[in-house]
């Protein structure tokens, strides 16, 4: 881990180094900014370590000053390169002032960080356009990279119990009165479980290879499509054909597989399989293809795919086949697929349905 160099932005590492200092001179007050603070917002990535080993002996209960994170971080180069313990006590002598101007400091940090992800998210959109990156995809990639930062103001710490009652009483009585409902997948033993879908979700579908995701997913789109709600269906996995066969054959009940070698199939199987794809034909979901493979593209096809499905048949449902082939950013498969849920869990929230994600 090598430290940034101070001379860059110091405004930022002043903030940081009066959070860190009150943090090891006063514990108690990380109650009031614990959950305004992550160690990846810290622009040197020392300071991120030193909070993440604050955060970790609060939450087991250990002491917590210069002389503890000294003793735990004594083998850290990017520390000793600083001055060591020395760093950590000119940290602390920063923090020393008011003490009710923690907050106030921690919201400054947080503006600071989400000032960095704008700068990166903005010149990312240049060089999506400078490479001939369409419009639609850049605007959306733009729309998630703000959508994803956290809230600066506005955005109450804690809750009371009478607000979220009010609200919750307010969603059920929509809901007895049959003015809103969750959607649900047409699959009994699942809505019986699940109790349906609503805007915003993201589920994880999963199993083993060959285990019926794919066939699971499509009756549920079909479930969702028969009812008059608008389907897309990222296929990262099949050919649109492939997914149309899967379909018929689920409603015609004739085994798709026996589709491979239609010239054996009897007469009258295929005349069901051929009478079954009419009514399949009318069904309102929109395909994206394979090719469309990361998040910004995928929610930009989504939202045409609302365009083309119209107020009649409103874009109600998303679902992904299959998560792990969606494009992330990170050096590790684990970082790539947080990135990826978070980004699905993102797009959920913006396009106001619910997202199933095949892994």
């Amino acid at each position: 881990m090598n430290a940034i160099s101070h001379s860059d932005m110091p405004t930022t590492i002043a903030v940081e180094q009066y959070m860190l200092g009150s943090m090891m001179l006063r514990p108690d007050s990380f109650d009031a900014i614990g959950g305004l603070i992550s160690p990846d917002m810290f622009a040197d990535p020392l300071h991120g370590h030193v909070w993440r080993m604050i955060e970790g002996r609060l939450a087991k209960g250990h002491p917590v000053s210069v002389n503890s994170i000294a003793i735990a971080l004594e083998d850290n180069d990017a520390l000793r390169e600083l001055g060591g313990k020395r760093y950590l006590l000119n940290m602390a002598a920063s923090g020393s002032g008011q003490a009710g101007l923690v907050r106030e400091q921690a919201l400054a940090m947080v503006e600071g960080y989400c000032r960095r992800l704008l700068n990166l998210a903005l010149r990312d959109a240049g060089s999506d356009l400078s490479t001939g990156t369409g419009v639609p995809e850049t605007v959306t990639r733009l729309q998630l990279a703000i959508q994803a930062m956290p809230q600066m103001e506005g955005e109450e710490s804690t809750y009371s119990m009478m607000k979220a009652a009010t609200e919750a009483v307010r969603e059920a009585a929509l809901s007895y009165e049959g003015k809103a409902s969750f959607l649900k997948t047409g699959m009994a033993d699942l809505d019986r479980i699940i109790r349906g879908l609503a805007p915003g979700d993201f589920m994880l579908l999963a199993g083993a290879t060959s285990m019926g995701k794919t066939s699971a997913a499509l009756e549920i789109a079909g479930n969702v499509a028969r009812a008059g709600r608008g389907v897309a269906f990222v296929s990262l996995e099949m050919h649109r054909t492939q997914l149309a066969t899967r379909l018929i054959s689920a409603a015609s009940r004739v085994p798709y597989t026996d589709l491979r070698e239609a010239s054996q199939m009897d007469e009258s199987d295929f005349r069901r399989w051929t009478d079954a794809a009419g009514p399949i034909t009318e069904l309102p979901v929109r395909i994206i293809p394979k090719h469309v493979r990361d998040i910004p593209a995928i929610h930009a096809a989504c939202k045409r795919a609302g365009h083309e499905l119209g107020d009649r048949t409103p874009l109600s449902l998303v679902i992904v086949d299959y998560a792990q082939l969606v494009r992330g950013a990170g050096k590790s498969r684990y970082e790539q697929m947080t990135e990826v849920s978070i980004g699905l869990k993102t797009m959920a929230g913006m396009l106001d349905v619910p997202v199933i994600g095949l892994c």
